[in-house]
């Protein structure tokens, strides 16, 4: 036996192929991902949520865990399934390269809130109730909500100057949550066609 082959195993020419074709799928699907991941950073708006990101992002953890899990589980037969013969698709450091863009632009929006509390805003006493039920409540007591589903949006619209801006930025200041502001130019386009890009 010479130097450069690699002992051999007791798995049988099925159990082989059987890796091979697993690894092979698990790696198309981190390519697709990766290609996913990339469309998105890449967008013509220049718009990122980070909710767009984080499943690819846990898709990705998981196939690349999946695909050292198989590796390790193999005993790598003579050449036949080197590690270092697996298509290199992604590698720690560009994911982190990646997570590092998708923070940046998501730190972007960040805004401070320009109202300290709801009691800064006149007027609106309906609107003010609801919103801290709907919104503060159920982060500060829990436990009233436990067998009841939270609502996780609040729609607000009107015509300019009603106070719409300042109930979010006095909201968000007394639930000490961060706030995020997004203009819908970032979104929409003025011209027709451009936002669907």
């Amino acid at each position: 036996m010479s130097a450069n082959k690699a002992s051999p195993t007791n798995l049988s020419e099925n159990e082989i192929s059987q890796h091979e074709q697993d690894l092979q799928m698990i790696l198309q699907e981190i390519q697709t991902c990766y290609s996913r991941i990339v469309g998105i950073l890449h967008r013509e708006d220049g718009f990122y949520a980070k909710w767009d990101l984080e499943p690819l992002e846990e898709q990705m953890e998981h196939l690349t865990a999946l695909v050292n899990q198989k590796l390790d589980a193999i005993k790598l037969q003579g050449g036949k399934l080197e590690k270092d013969n697996l298509p290199h698709i992604t590698s720690q450091k560009t994911l982190s390269k990646e997570k590092e863009d998708i923070e940046r632009i998501i730190k972007q929006t960040i805004e401070i809130p320009r109202v300290s509390s709801m009691e800064d805003i006149a007027g609106l006493w309906e609107v003010k109730k609801v919103m801290r039920s709907f919104a503060i409540l159920p982060r500060s007591q829990p436990q009233l909500y436990v067998n009841h589903k939270v609502c996780n949006s609040i729609l607000l619209f009107g015509p300019p100057g009603t106070g719409k801006t300042r109930l979010v930025h006095a909201l968000a200041s007394e639930a000490k949550a961060v706030l995020h502001c997004i203009n819908s130019s970032n979104i929409l386009s003025s011209y027709v066609g451009e936002s669907e890009r």
